[in-house]
């Protein structure tokens, strides 16, 4: 059976600094950035097409409302909280306390 999803897209109001955001966070779970250009960066796995593409929309993105959540497959639990570490040593936050 095919995936679901072939892939998504987010708009994002600085797209260098949310290109180099997911790409530090991504790394660990062994995604890379598979294209860029002026118009967007889109990552996936090494020699294979974008499965989370950002372009840049600024002052026009509007946040997910509540209900939204996103996860990102991973080869182990030890990738999960090299990426999880990744997030947090790049500014992200923690919504969630992990249990």
């Amino acid at each position: 059976m095919q995936p679901m999803l072939g892939h998504l897209s987010f708009g994002v109001d600085d797209l260098d600094r949310s290109a180099t955001f997911y790409e530090q966070i991504l790394a660990p779970l062994g995604y890379v950035r598979v294209w860029t250009n002026p118009n967007g960066v889109g990552f996936g796995e090494k020699g294979a097409g974008d499965k989370l593409a950002l372009f840049p929309k600024p002052q026009q993105v509007i946040a997910p409302g509540p209900g939204f959540h996103l996860a990102f497959n991973a080869p182990s639990r030890e990738a999960v909280d090299a990426f999880h570490t990744a997030a947090v040593n790049a500014g992200g936050w923690i919504a969630v306390r992990r249990g």
